[in-house]
């Protein structure tokens, strides 16, 4: 009976001692970055054995990093690859202090004449929305007013009417049954490590 306590004992011990946190197992973090809008808060991690931790911007402190076997910065893209070999390629760009990732939205068909055109209404999540008019004027979330031109490459320049609130922005979009697919740009900080 004294041997088995011992070995309970030693197990509980060397539970103990070990660690689930996936971060410890993969080594240093190399590069870190955050949602400008929540500076302290790691949304993409990059490690040293080359593979990353990210999490969409949602808004919400807390949500969970997914994690990747591996990441590739190019030029203008960071692919993530998952476990299952699953890509997920976003394009960036960078101004002097901030890096813009683009990220996937839908938005799904609300009103209008014609729901393969752009021009029309469209609602995600029953908060977030576009309506873009034949005028070329557009709203988005029902409070930031504008005009926007689309370009041959299916992007949409949007110029926002309240000056100084929001720089021009450049979205790319694709229409899919009924739903508008929105490559939006979030700003990210780098962090500190």
């Amino acid at each position: 009976m004294l041997f088995l306590l011992c070995a309970l004992t030693l197990v509980l011990m060397l539970a103990a001692c070990t660690t689930d946190d996936p971060e410890e197992e993969r080594g240093s973090v190399t590069e870190q970055w955050a949602y400008m809008e929540d500076d302290k808060t790691p949304c993409l991690k990059l490690y040293e054995d080359g593979t990353a931790a990210f999490r969409e911007a949602r808004f919400t402190a807390g949500t969970k990093l997914t994690k990747y076997k591996s990441y590739e910065w190019t030029d203008t893209t960071l692919k993530l690859t998952a476990e299952d070999g699953t890509v997920t390629e976003m394009r960036y760009y960078d101004t002097e202090t901030k890096r813009y990732l683009y990220q996937k939205l839908t938005y799904d068909f609300y009103k209008g004449d014609d729901k393969d055109t752009l021009i029309g209404a469209w609602i995600r999540d029953n908060e977030w929305s576009f309506q873009f008019s034949d005028k070329g004027t557009f709203l988005e979330d029902g409070l930031w007013a504008g005009y926007y031109t689309v370009g041959e490459d299916h992007s949409i320049k949007l110029v926002y009417d309240t000056q100084g609130a929001f720089p021009d922005t450049t979205l790319y979009y694709s229409l899919e049954n009924g739903k508008l697919i929105l490559d939006y740009p979030f700003g990210m900080v780098k962090m500190t490590n």
